[in-house]
């Protein structure tokens, strides 16, 4: 399955990548610099609470997967803040984003799913049914990633009921493409499609078909499984359609690895290799090492499925 833009998807395709930094006396970069304004906003005392906190929540929708020990340091701190003043909201905020934070740094699990315990128990003194659908919806990552499905799927079921009483819709789509996820996991591809179609339906009534691209490339992963070629070849075009327009350096080369592996498999081999080329192109660019070596394994298997056997 592949995932959508939540922080369930994050946790099922992270891995961490050792990065070495190179240091330098003589200026900081625009980036750096930024970084270096929302420090001095959230540490004012002077400032607005309100304030102090955007800057905090702001710097770790652009850093924590790049800083993620400093943002840990930051999320200590945001939480000590929000005690001090008494705002359980930014508690929970905080606790979430140590959460995700322990899952990059490959904290156990078991310490993942306390602290996100933590948050839904905030949430549910607040009566945040969003927060609380939202942090369900991640815990019940966690256990589909250890493998408990039965345990997942009920708190996929508590999300999906929360949600809807909240008309986030955007947010049923989500659970719908996790909870299809786990029925794809196991084979049974009659009972995900439909969670995935559904979803699709949600991006089309909210005018967001354009975001839908991994929907599309999903269930024409699936077609490829059950053997509906007109299907999969529909869809994988729909995907692509839509993946393309965004120049979505995540998703494409999802994309151009699924449909490889289909053209392999259906004896296409110079297209699946010409994919696999522009697959490997995209992650050059983003530095993607893991996913660069599925491709290359996958490259490996077209050329030992094309080379005549030994007698």
């Amino acid at each position: 399955m592949i995932g959508s833009n939540s922080f369930s998807k994050i946790l099922k395709k992270i891995k961490r990548i050792a990065v070495f930094l190179l240091f330098t006396a003589v200026t900081l970069t625009f980036s750096q610099a930024k970084n270096e304004t929302s420090k001095n906003i959230w540490e004012d005392e002077s400032l607005a609470d309100s304030i102090r906190f955007k800057a905090i929540n702001n710097y770790y929708t652009s850093n924590t997967n790049g800083d993620p020990n400093f943002t840990l340091t930051l999320s200590k701190f945001h939480y000590k803040l929000a005690i001090q003043k008494r705002n359980r909201k930014e508690e929970a905020l905080a606790l979430n984003e140590q959460a995700f934070i322990f899952y990059l740094l490959g904290y156990k699990l078991v310490e993942v799913k306390r602290v996100l315990q933590e948050v839904m128990s905030i949430y549910t003194e607040l009566d945040n049914r969003n927060g609380l659908a939202s942090t369900k919806n991640n815990l019940a990552a966690l256990l589909q990633e250890q493998g408990d499905y039965q345990s997942a799927i009920n708190f996929y079921t508590d999300a999906l009921h929360l949600f809807k009483t909240q008309n986030n819709y955007m947010g049923v789509a989500d659970v719908l493409n996790n909870i299809a996820g786990i029925y794809q996991s196991v084979e049974l591809y009659d009972l995900a499609l439909p969670y995935y179609e559904e979803a699709i339906g949600i991006y089309k009534k909210a005018k967001a078909e354009s975001k839908s691209g991994f929907l599309w490339l999903n269930t024409a992963v699936i077609y490829t499984k059950i053997g509906n070629i007109k299907a999969a070849n529909e869809n994988f075009q729909r995907a692509y359609t839509l993946l393309k327009a965004k120049n979505d350096l995540y998703y494409l080369p999802e994309y151009y690895y699924h449909l490889a592996d289909f053209y392999k498999n259906n004896d296409k081999i110079q297209d699946a290799g010409i994919l696999i080329e522009e697959g490997i192109k995209l992650l050059d660019k983003t530095g993607n090492l893991d996913k660069i070596i599925s491709f290359k394994l996958l490259k490996a298997q077209l050329i030992l499925d094309t080379e005549p056997a030994l007698v």
